[in-house]
């Protein structure tokens, strides 16, 4: 199950979210690789990466701007969740990077029974790719105000921007609660 959703947040709100990521009073703190784990293959090419984390693994509101972000998830159909974690990641051009390289594929989870999404705060290139088995399934074009919602076993990896100066997404993990 990958759900592609465009025109996600209304405009008023998708703008509201650009600023936010884009304000001098955003802090964004510098990771010196896009993952911690991954599957490195000759397509993979691991680079620096500035991150905001809202919501952290140890149950936490780690960020001012929490209140601000939460909201996406109330445009889901399903309205009770367990967070896991909330945080944007800020993609920049890397040097050699090329259209067919990726940063490391991973799972945002390895159990079945939680959910990604991810929303892109503005637009770029620098797809998302989806893979089954070693082999890509699915491309998503980084595009302001589109979602992806997906089961977060499924092994994924974004790209950096090449022609964009940016590329900025917000990644939410979570249980779906009934």
């Amino acid at each position: 199950m990958i759900e592609v959703y465009d025109n996600f947040l209304p405009t008023e709100f998708s703008d509201e979210l650009l600023q936010l990521h884009t304000n001098c009073e955003f802090s964004w703190f510098l990771h010196k690789s896009t993952i911690n784990v991954g599957v490195i293959d000759e397509n993979a090419v691991d680079s620096p990466q500035l991150c905001h984390t809202f919501f952290n693994l140890d149950n936490q509101i780690n960020s001012p701007y929490f209140d601000d972000v939460i909201r996406i998830l109330d445009y889901l159909p399903k309205n009770r969740r367990e967070l896991f974690r909330i945080k944007s990641n800020l993609n920049l051009n890397y040097t050699n990077y090329s259209v067919h390289n990726y940063q490391p594929r991973h799972k945002d989870m390895n159990i079945d029974n939680h959910n990604s999404l991810l929303y892109y705060i503005n637009d770029s290139d620098g797809d998302t790719l989806f893979f089954k088995d070693d082999t890509i399934v699915k491309k998503v074009a980084p595009k302001k105000n589109r979602a992806v919602y997906f089961n977060s076993s499924i092994e994924h990896a974004g790209s950096n921007p090449i022609k964009s100066p940016t590329r900025i997404v917000i990644n939410f993990i979570f249980k779906n609660v009934e």
